[in-house]
């Protein structure tokens, strides 16, 4: 029984982390990552949040601030 129960579990995980795409979602994914849209303004806000947060976090890991609720 436990031995079944851990092939169901393998077949459940392999299942989950394999991504199967067809020839068509494959080209569209490869052109997509050959030519990325231009950056948004969420994306060139994310990016200045992240910037701002790394100068905050460079000198240790523990002055971790969260982040205001809203954001």
């Amino acid at each position: 029984m436990a031995q079944s129960s851990l092939r169901e579990a393998e077949r459940i995980i392999e299942q989950e982390r394999v991504i199967r795409l067809s020839a068509q979602d494959t080209e569209t994914f490869i052109q997509a990552l050959e030519n990325p849209p231009p950056p948004n303004a969420e994306l060139k806000a994310a990016l200045q949040h992240y910037g701002e947060a790394r100068r905050d976090d460079e000198d240790t890991g523990f002055n971790w601030h969260p982040r205001p609720k809203g954001l």
